[in-house]
């Protein structure tokens, strides 16, 4: 998985935007909200996998919606 976000990263880095990848340990929802207040990070882009249509409103406990729930940065759902 290291490595596919490596050449993701590499991929599609520009000038202007700097791409950070990271695996982390934990529970999911927690381990990323520590990270992301630990590191200032400035946006969460997380993918909203296996939802689709109405599901995606409906999903109240998908670590997607959590997360974008919780966070204190902004938050990219994409699918």
């Amino acid at each position: 998985m290291k490595k596919r976000l490596i050449k993701i990263a590499h991929e599609n880095e520009t000038k202007q935007i700097k791409i950070h990848h990271h695996v982390i340990k934990g529970q999911t929802i927690e381990a990323i909200l520590d990270y992301s207040i630990a590191k200032k990070i400035d946006l969460i882009i997380i993918g909203s996998q296996g939802l689709r249509g109405i599901e995606k409103l409906k999903a109240l406990g998908s670590t997607s919606r959590k997360i974008s729930e919780l966070s204190k940065c902004p938050v990219m759902l994409v699918h």
